[in-house]
């Protein structure tokens, strides 16, 4: 950039000063105008995006877009400072030119720093808002700061022009912000959902650099800089082995994931259907990062997963022997529960209010949601469906109650407080039927509860009646464990005869978590869930951190890392001693190291934490035979057993147990159950007829006619 001297600049204040005619031609004016459109344009478009490219690494919450907000004002600041000192110092054509350059690199730069600080786990040791803030920071904080630096320089050439200097700036202003205007619509409302935040920001990256090279056409920086953005596209998104192979290398491109079978982006959240196991074919919905639905393939309609349990119990007593039930669920999801409903009672009304469109279709895509499905889909926010149906009953319309509704749209990092206040408990009340049930999902901390106190509290207002219902066993697990509730809110009482694996908490529990909640009512005009749930993201922080060591461990896994699969579960074990599910899993690297001895000492401290893991139990039951104790291992594989009933290779593990006990007839019978459970496992047949071949022998068995 070439050093300038400014003159003075002549200005007339008179007032017949105000009909002079302007410097400078109308293509040049407008080349400016034009400038400071696009510049602020995108701007919004990458503060807009910031939000939903983050979320793939750190969900969607306040704490999310807080952080953006924050961090992309910052950088605007810091640029407007510097950008001033730029325009007083350099020729504002090259100036102009470098900084359109600058920030096109940087827009580049965010796909690279976004991919590569997520993976950063130096970040897991900050509190959650730290470690949100500090990732938007790294990844926006630059590029924000750049093309902040355009506005004063782009100013500085227009009063260079000889016009008013009042109406100069007032023009640059209002075109900045017409800029703002567009961005913010064309993205939220079109461009998100057409082309992707991916390509949003190659777009972005395209037109910065295509204006920095009119700016200086001859120069050959920015000539090299598109020559090289071609080659970076390419990189990112094509599909070729040498691009894929190039953006893995540069952080262009995250590597390739084998369980991700779908996704997708919508003008809501990222969403993502995994393969958790292949036998059984198990595949988890998640959306922003956070898991929402895990369904069964082999069996969808299964319901023993988490809250929906609880929903199925409370219905089924509630419902009692009735054939038929009108139900309404707020958050689709994976639809497991809804149709749950649809072939528990055939011909009732199933209606689901799913936000998102994408979701539903994810749902039929990929979890294999029949089309002729008779679920009524509604897309809409369930507070706007619920007001419209409280209207239309004002008015007069006859508008059928429902027997249940159930809110399944929360979850522990992001929200929607609409859907928690007294105002809205009040609509929902007049939408149910006298005996009607209001069932709300929701996730809190056992010790804290202060979420669930609230809830209670504020249903309490509307319902005369209001239980909370939990998995069984919860009194076993760490006070700061995140926990699921349900809870139920009704006008008339309802019975509790038990359940296996879910139970309601006692009413001194309850009146403990309403006084922990004050004398606090969640209304429309005061409703701070973000700071009810705090304590909650706080523990969910470590639990993520634990959770992404032990991802990034299982995919060095798949890549036969064996040293490095060992190491991140140790990671992940570092960020949660207690952590189970990391515990089982470094148990298994080490049992594959020929570490035994080690192995089991992890199994044993993962059923610490959960008494019920199947796997852990049937992989404790096959070291303990490997290492000769036959007692231990015909415990554990027995709980296994008694767990899964469905589980083929625990029957086939118990039977080797029993065989080399001596009890050919307990074998047998085991090898046979495991052979009807799943007539693919060979090694079940191989065993089954060398036990006969045994048993014939011994005279125990005659020969088959």
């Amino acid at each position: 950039m070439k050093e300038i001297t400014h003159p003075t600049v002549a200005m007339d204040s008179s007032a017949e000063g105000a009909g002079a005619s302007p410097r400078g031609s109308s293509m040049a004016w407008l080349a400016v105008n034009g400038t400071v459109f696009m510049a602020s344009s995108c701007v919004m478009v990458v503060e807009l995006v910031a939000g939903r490219i983050i979320s793939r690494h750190l969900g969607s919450s306040i704490y999310t877009w807080t952080s953006v907000i924050g961090v992309i004002l910052g950088g605007l600041a810091v640029g407007n400072y510097v950008g001033g000192r730029l325009a007083d110092r350099y020729a504002p054509r090259a100036t102009l030119s470098v900084l359109f350059l600058l920030s096109s690199v940087t827009c580049v730069a965010i796909t690279i720093a976004n991919n590569l600080v997520g993976e950063w786990t130096v970040l897991w040791d900050l509190s959650w808002p730290a470690r949100v803030a500090t990732h938007v920071a790294l990844v926006f904080g630059l590029p924000a700061a750049l093309m902040g630096t355009i506005g004063p320089v782009v100013a500085r050439m227009a009063l260079g022009m000889g016009r008013r200097t009042g109406r100069t700036l007032g023009s640059v202003y209002a075109w900045g912000v017409l800029g703002s205007l567009v961005g913010t619509f064309a993205t939220g409302y079109v461009l998100i959902d057409v082309i992707g935040t991916g390509a949003i920001i190659w777009s972005v990256a395209g037109i910065l650099a295509l204006i920095g090279v009119l700016y200086m056409p001859m120069s050959l920086k920015g000539w090299g800089w598109a020559a090289i953005l071609v080659l970076a596209f390419l990189a990112s998104n094509a599909s070729w082995g040498w691009a894929q192979s190039l953006g893995e290398r540069l952080a262009l491109r995250e590597p390739a994931d084998p369980s991700v079978i779908y996704r997708d982006e919508s003008l809501y959240s990222h969403i993502e259907v995994r393969q958790v196991t292949s036998e059984p074919d198990v595949r988890a919905l998640y959306l922003d990062k956070l898991l929402h639905s895990q369904v069964s393939m082999d069996d969808p309609l299964n319901v023993h997963y988490g809250y929906i349990r609880i929903f199925s119990e409370l219905t089924r007593i509630r419902a009692a022997d009735r054939r038929r039930i009108d139900t309404v669920t707020i958050g689709g999801g994976g639809y497991v529960f809804p149709r749950y409903l649809e072939q528990r009672w055939p011909g009732s009304r199933v209606d689901v209010v799913e936000i998102d469109p994408a979701v539903t279709v994810a749902a039929t895509v990929a979890f294999g949601l029949p089309e002729d499905t008779r679920i009524r889909t509604i897309h809409s926010d369930g507070r706007v469906f619920v007001n419209r149906l409280a209207e239309r009953r004002a008015r007069g319309e006859a508008v059928p109650p429902y027997d249940f509704v159930y809110l399944d749209a929360v979850n522990d990092f992001s929200v929607p407080y609409q859907l928690t206040t007294v105002e809205f408990f009040d609509k929902v009340g007049e939408l149910l039927t006298s005996d009607g049930m209001l069932l709300i999902n929701s996730i809190d901390l056992l010790d804290s509860g202060l979420f669930v106190g609230s809830l209670v509290r504020t249903l309490g207002e509307v319902f005369p009646h209001v239980g909370v219902y939990t998995i069984a066993g919860h009194e076993r697990m760490r006070g700061d464990s995140r926990l699921t509730f349900v809870v139920a809110a009704s006008r008339s009482a309802w019975v509790w005869g038990g359940s296996d694996g879910v139970v309601r908490m006692a009413d001194s529990a309850v009146e403990a978590y309403r006084q922990k909640a004050g004398s606090l009512i969640l209304s429309d005009s005061f409703a701070p869930v973000e700071n009810l749930l705090a304590p909650v993201v706080r523990a969910s922080a470590q639990e993520v951190a634990a959770n992404e060591a032990l991802a990034r461990a299982i995919d060095l896994d798949r890549r036969g890392d064996l040293d490095g699969y060992v190491r991140y579960c140790r990671e992940a074990l570092r960020r949660d001693p207690k952590f189970a599910e990391a515990h089982y899993y470094l148990g298994v690297g080490l049992y594959r190291a020929g570490r035994a001895a080690e192995a089991v000492g992890h199994w044993e401290r993962a059923l610490v934490s959960e008494p019920d893991y199947v796997e852990v139990h049937y992989s404790l039951g096959a070291a303990h035979y490997g290492l000769g104790d036959l007692g231990r291992a015909w415990r554990h594989l027995n709980a296994a057993m008694r767990l899964r009933p469905e589980m083929a290779e625990a029957f086939n593990a118990a039977g080797i147990v029993l065989e080399a006990r001596g009890d050919l007839a307990g074998a047998m019978r085991l090898y046979e159950r495991a052979v009807t459970l799943d007539p693919q496992l060979s090694e079940a047949h191989t065993h089954l007829e060398r036990v006969r071949i045994r048993r014939m022998g011994s005279g125990l068995e005659m020969p088959h006619s």
